[in-house]
């Protein structure tokens, strides 16, 4: 019950920020897409906005495979997020290095395939890698042109997931299962980004 209040939560969260970024007012004129390459998740996203104020939203993907013997897994997670961009300082000119604040919402929807047929397993799984979460970030965006921008990051990510175990006994648990998993998540991290502004 709980883990259905909290996705319920987040996606009503997400959707009004995304909401806000769609019908940003006027002085949101400005556009901007982005690349965060990472180590394991790769992230796009896009900003509205030339002021101090920029609402991003965007999406991560993590994909995972795995053999075991005759066992294939593979899962998929798509994570979309969106928050609100503060600049510090206003942009002048090319050479300009602009820091800023940001906070975002996220969400994730899971794709499994366990290969064994099992819908219920795989329900399960799917519940466990669906989490919620938000993001605080401090960088700085350094503008090498009128359209190009680099920036680096430092980031403190927070993750909160929960799931019903419950079980009524089968082939692969025999016994039925009455559980609930509680588990919070949290990483700092560093990263660069790539921004073209149009």
């Amino acid at each position: 019950m709980r883990s259905t209040i909290d996705r319920h939560l987040a996606v009503a969260a997400v959707a009004v920020l995304v909401a806000l970024a769609v019908t940003a007012p006027a002085y949101c004129s400005g556009k901007m897409f982005g690349v965060r390459p990472g180590q394991i998740v790769q992230t796009a996203y896009f900003g509205f906005g030339s002021g101090a104020i920029v609402p991003v939203f965007g999406i991560d993907f993590l994909g995972l495979s795995v053999g075991i013997e005759d066992a294939d897994l593979s899962a998929g997670l798509y994570i979309p997020h969106a928050g609100v961009r503060f600049y510090l300082s206003p942009k002048n000119a090319v050479g300009n290095v602009r820091p800023y604040v940001e906070g975002s919402l996220l969400y994730s929807i899971a794709t499994v395939d366990l290969g064994s047929g099992s819908s219920d397993l795989e329900d399960t799984a799917k519940d466990i890698l669906s989490f919620w979460g938000f993001t605080g970030i401090f960088g700085c965006e350094y503008y090498f042109s009128e359209r190009f921008s680099v920036a680096g990051e430092y980031g403190l990510r927070y993750i909160r997931d929960s799931a019903d175990l419950s079980t009524e006994g089968g082939d692969i648990i025999e016994e039925p299962v009455d559980s609930e998993l509680a588990v919070s998540y949290r990483h700092s991290y560093t990263a660069a980004a790539l921004n073209f502004h149009f």
